[in-house]
């Protein structure tokens, strides 16, 4: 499980993701660095390694990642359609 954001470090409720990945174990993911690949998405570890997403603890609404842009030119409608609020394993 990851938590998604965006922009979650530079967000003011920082302190809070802090420590929900730590209690709970999970990584911090900017969703704007999220990588599709088929119907999978992965992100980057602390290390650079691409890492499957199993199950994401979402704290970003659809409508505001629509006005952010991402690198891999992924936006919210993609989003929807690999997550579909399912489990992605």
């Amino acid at each position: 499980m990851v938590l998604t954001e965006i922009d979650p470090l530079g967000q003011k409720t920082r302190p809070d993701f802090e420590v929900t990945a730590r209690r709970l174990g999970i990584a911090i993911v900017d969703i704007r660095s999220l990588e599709p690949a088929g119907n999978r998405l992965y992100y980057r570890n602390g290390v650079g390694q691409r890492v499957p997403m199993q199950r994401i603890y979402n704290r970003a609404t659809m409508r505001s990642s629509a006005m952010y842009p991402t690198a891999s030119g992924y936006h919210s409608a993609n989003f929807r359609a690999v997550v579909g609020g399912r489990n992605l394993a």
